[in-house]
């Protein structure tokens, strides 16, 4: 069990040895951009963005799930969220106290302002997302290895997502 997880996360610049940013709750996926760095606050359900030169954080968007992977293209933001496994390894942390409330998908954010772009959500049998990347160029990804069944029932697109 790790020690004082729900704020005793920390970034460390490798080559300086230098703490970046404290006070964090299990972060994960930093990125570097506009010379911020972004990162998830998995354990407050957050993504931040840390002033480089003032270590100030700035809660860039919360979110419903443990934030854990981190894509940033152009103007937005895409975070991977997660429910929660019972277990010690998510006791005590902030975004525990709502479990019935967490959600499992890609959320797409306006990186600028924060606010909620898109999302795709999974509904069953999926429940845990470690990381997001993204394949520029490719405009119709498949699931692969999966029975038709099994497909139409993990996710759903909400009418006038595909519109673009």
């Amino acid at each position: 069990m790790r020690e004082n997880k729900a704020e005793g996360g920390v970034v460390v610049d490798v080559e300086s040895g230098e703490t970046v940013a404290h006070g964090l709750s299990m972060p994960h996926s930093p990125r570097l951009r506009d010379g911020r760095l972004w990162l998830c606050d998995s354990g407050r359900g957050e993504v931040a963005a840390i002033d480089l030169d003032t270590g100030r954080r700035d809660v860039v968007a919360a979110l419903p799930g443990y934030t854990r992977g981190l894509a940033l293209c152009g103007p937005y933001a895409f975070v991977g969220l997660s429910k929660i496994r019972e277990s010690s390894q998510f006791g005590g942390l902030p975004i525990g106290a709502r479990p019935d409330q967490l959600k499992c998908g890609v959320w797409v954010l306006d990186a600028a302002s924060g606010q909620v772009a898109a999302t795709l959500e999974f509904q069953s049998d999926i429940e845990e997302i470690f990381d997001v990347q993204l394949f520029p160029g490719i405009r119709f990804p498949a699931v692969l290895g999966l029975q038709k069944d099994t497909i139409d029932g993990v996710f759903v697109l909400p009418p006038g997502d595909l519109d673009a």
